[in-house]
């Protein structure tokens, strides 16, 4: 399996293992890529898995999102005077809000 890595994913590869993927990195179209044949499934990887949570948590933070106190796989923001809430398993996000544009803009982050 090829595959083709860059974002929050690249950058938690980079923070695993950086002597590993650093050297590997190239840039494609201004963002930082990285291509890669697997010899085994990348999911799994509870490091990973975590790296990738914490960028996600720290990039929504900047932009005004507060970590729910009881489910740390949601995060709200108040915009327009609506509740915008992003919810994410793994890397599956949903993100809601009343207003489309505003959905968005959240993904354009």
């Amino acid at each position: 399996i090829h595959v083709k890595f860059n974002g929050a994913m690249l950058d938690a590869l980079v923070q695993l293992n950086p002597t590993v993927y650093r050297k590997h990195v190239l840039m494609e179209d201004g963002k930082k890529t990285l291509y890669a044949k697997l010899r085994k499934a990348l999911y799994g990887t509870v490091r990973a898995a975590l790296l990738f949570w914490r960028d996600l948590v720290d990039t929504l933070e900047q932009e005004g999102f507060t970590l729910n106190a009881y489910d740390h796989c949601v995060m709200n923001k108040t915009v327009n005077g609506k509740q915008c809430t992003v919810l994410f398993h793994v890397d599956d996000l949903k993100i809601s809000h009343e207003d489309a544009t505003v959905v968005t803009d959240v993904i354009e982050v």
